[in-house]
């Protein structure tokens, strides 16, 4: 077949066309993903996660969290007389809230900042919610939401991260709807193939990450340095 360049002399080659931008539902099910990966390892319990409409007996579930309209928690609301519950809860809630967003971010390959994360206007409201609870200094709130923006980030382009967010986004997509005990499999089934996978293992098998949230401290002095 003769080039088209040999019959057009002001034809450029751009190279293959690129891939096709993500469908809405492809994005919706990476960050409802992104939420409950980050929930799973927080041991957070997810109680569904959903592309359809939620039904108000989805909604009245015995100790549902409504994180947003696709996720559902389980999570007992925070104790006003045990500080340390609330602060622990506020915790682990902000960063579930940042990690949909955040994924979203990180499957377009998009380096994630707050002016990217405030987009997702339910999940950032919750967040400044939880981070107000945390730390009262409104300058220092903003630094520490930076910061942990960043970690989150970096957090999920770990590969094991990638593969539990693309195994769950997937198996949304394929059902529509997954209950709690689907996504803690689907986690656990990735986590696993991905850190035995052979041509990643070293020599001795790799420990897993830790997970756990990264400490509130009062001195920005003493944060970590990306």
């Amino acid at each position: 077949m003769t080039p088209i360049s040999e019959y057009d002399s002001n034809w450029i080659d751009y190279g293959e066309p690129a891939d096709p931008p993500p469908s809405p539902e492809r994005i919706k099910a990476i960050h409802y993903a992104g939420h409950a990966a980050i929930a799973v390892a927080q041991d957070v319990e997810i109680k569904l996660l959903t592309l359809k409409p939620l039904s108000e007996v989805d909604v009245n579930l015995d100790g549902a969290y409504l994180l947003d309209e696709g996720t559902i928690l389980h999570f007992t609301q925070p104790q006003p007389e045990n500080p340390s519950y609330r602060y622990k809860a506020s915790e682990r809630l902000l960063q579930i809230a940042l990690a949909g967003q955040c994924a979203e971010l990180v499957h377009r390959d998009i380096s994630c900042s707050i002016e990217l994360v405030m987009e997702a206007v339910t999940d950032f409201e919750l967040v400044l919610d939880n981070a107000e609870t945390l730390i009262p200094d409104k300058d220092l709130r903003l630094s520490y939401l930076v910061r942990d923006i960043v970690w989150m980030d970096r957090f999920l382009r770990m590969p094991e991260f990638r593969t539990v967010v693309c195994e769950i986004s997937d198996a949304l997509l394929e059902h529509g709807v997954l209950n709690g005990d689907r996504v803690k499999e689907i986690y656990d089934e990735a986590m696993k193939s991905d850190l035995d996978a052979p041509a990643r293992r070293p020599s001795r098998r790799r420990r897993r990450p830790d997970y756990s949230p990264m400490p509130y401290r009062p001195d920005l002095n003493d944060c970590p340095v990306f």
